[in-house]
């Protein structure tokens, strides 16, 4: 039978005799401080000496006796704290990666977005000239091709309108 550093594993009789010890407990712990505290559900944590053991105990009514384990709780939830760190850096990592995405796929959708402002920023200044990019089919390149008529008209009725005052101008002198 294989005890971890820290633990034991034996075998007690109905008068709490030792039948069987293998220990690799600290010398100033012995088996019977074990058994002598063993609660009534045979499973329990125990701290003794600053440290904390895990003591499970089952009977074997047809012999009298009881078997004992003990481990140290830090070795038996050191491969769980692993796992837990690991799955830490995982969960850290997928969230990380998931911002990244929700910020790529954010822009890639607001682009058309932020160029059809830029374009509405440059008309607002005067430059009627200018027209905004008509990509896909979707709200924002129907909003591009309506503002594009837009200044094509309001350019159309700025050419009429100089027309017009050019032919009045001409007109009264």
């Amino acid at each position: 039978i294989t005890v971890n550093q820290g633990g034991a594993f034996f075998l007690m009789d109905s008068s709490g005799e030792l039948v069987y010890n293998h220990s690799d407990l600290c010398s100033d712990l012995l088996p019977t401080d074990f058994y002598r505290i063993l609660p009534e559900n045979n499973f329990s944590s125990i701290r003794l000496k600053n440290h904390t053991y895990l003591v499970n105990a089952q009977s074997i009514p047809t012999m009298g006796w009881t078997l004992v384990s003990v481990n140290l709780m830090s070795d038996l939830t050191k491969s769980s704290l692993s796992s837990l760190i690991f799955s830490l850096l995982l969960a850290l990592g997928v969230a990380f990666l998931g911002i990244l995405l929700a910020h790529y796929s954010i822009n890639k959708r607001l682009n058309p977005l932020y160029q059809t402002v830029e374009v509405m920023k440059q008309v607002q200044s005067g430059n009627l000239s200018i027209r905004a990019k008509i990509m896909g089919t979707s709200e924002i390149a129907y909003l591009n091709r309506t503002l594009n008529r837009m200044l094509d008209q309001i350019q159309q009725m700025l050419i009429q309108e100089n027309k017009l005052a050019k032919q009045v101008y001409e007109a009264k002198y």
